[in-house]
């Protein structure tokens, strides 16, 4: 670490929720305060990040160097030994790093460009339905996770409003059997183009999100064609999945219930874009 190098400090426990995925995005926002520099990522008190949000970090660092000409850099051998599914996912990249999942947990970080349908099918078909974690659903539910998937990628490439790729990455926790996908677009998320549909009749990010999930908003021919989130909603209520939805100010998720009806709470900090998370229960659902 060069003594002159800016110090981004992660402590404590990022796990897939709010205060996890609030603090990762303030990380971007000190970040993004430099300009042409290298920023060295200490991670010596780090006690436990949720692999699967390997793709925000990702989205994230993309952005900063893209836009801001900024670069990570960090403890390589620090991390190999606390927390190597950084490597086993293709986050880090170490050829000397050999060592493999022996239980397969990870689903391979996918960058994935608007327009490059072909690598979106590889990752569907080659990464996302063949991991293990998704091989023992019921054949039923498969083909709904796949065809959820499906929509999302159209919605995608239809609303973000951005020629930024998308990120997505997964993993399965064994010991919960639960299996957590991150995908991270880096568009204009949720309000800007339903503030216009309706006239400014939604002025938040949160009800932004809740217009988009509810059931008149389907994807029969409507402008924004729900954003294709109603079946990924009705999956995960009829599996006792989670599905949490990050936008703008607001953190909207099944998880989440608000004395006044609503799902979602404020975070501390903005994203620009969408961070969508699906928890899959990994068993036979009948």
């Amino acid at each position: 670490m060069e003594v002159n190098d800016p110090v981004i400090k992660m402590v404590g426990n990022y796990c897939t929720d709010l205060h996890g995925i609030d603090r990762l995005i303030q990380i971007y926002d000190y970040a993004s305060s430099f300009q042409d520099t290298s920023i060295s990522l200490d991670c010596s008190e780090l006690r436990h990040l949720d692999a699967n949000l390997v793709s925000l970090l990702a989205a994230l660092d993309y952005k900063l160097h893209l836009e801001k000409n900024v670069h990570f850099k960090t403890d390589f051998h620090l991390l190999k030994k606390k927390f190597s599914f950084l490597f086993h996912n293709g986050f880090l990249k170490d050829e000397s790093f050999t060592e493999t999942d022996p239980l397969q947990r990870p689903l391979q970080l996918t960058q994935i460009d608007l327009k490059d349908e072909r690598k979106f099918i590889d990752f569907l078909t080659g990464k996302l339905m063949c991991h293990n974690a998704i091989l023992p659903i019921e054949e039923r539910l498969q083909k709904r996770i796949r065809s959820e998937i499906i929509e999302l990628y159209t919605n995608i490439c239809r609303h973000s409003q951005t020629q930024f790729p998308f990120f997505a990455c997964g993993h399965y926790y064994d010991r919960a059997g639960i299996f957590k996908i991150t995908i991270v677009d880096l568009g204009v998320g949720f309000l800007p183009p339903i503030f216009k549909y309706t006239n400014g009749e939604i002025k938040t990010d949160g009800d932004a999100i809740q217009w988009a999930l509810e059931g008149y908003n389907t994807t029969s021919g409507e402008p924004l064609a729900g954003m294709g989130l109603k079946g990924m909603l009705d999956f995960c209520s009829t599996t006792s999945g989670t599905l949490q939805i990050i936008s703008g100010n607001d953190f909207w998720g099944t998880d989440i219930k608000r004395d006044d009806g609503k799902s979602y709470e404020r975070m501390k900090s903005r994203f620009n874009g969408t961070i969508l998370n699906l928890w899959v229960k990994s068993v036979n659902i009948p």
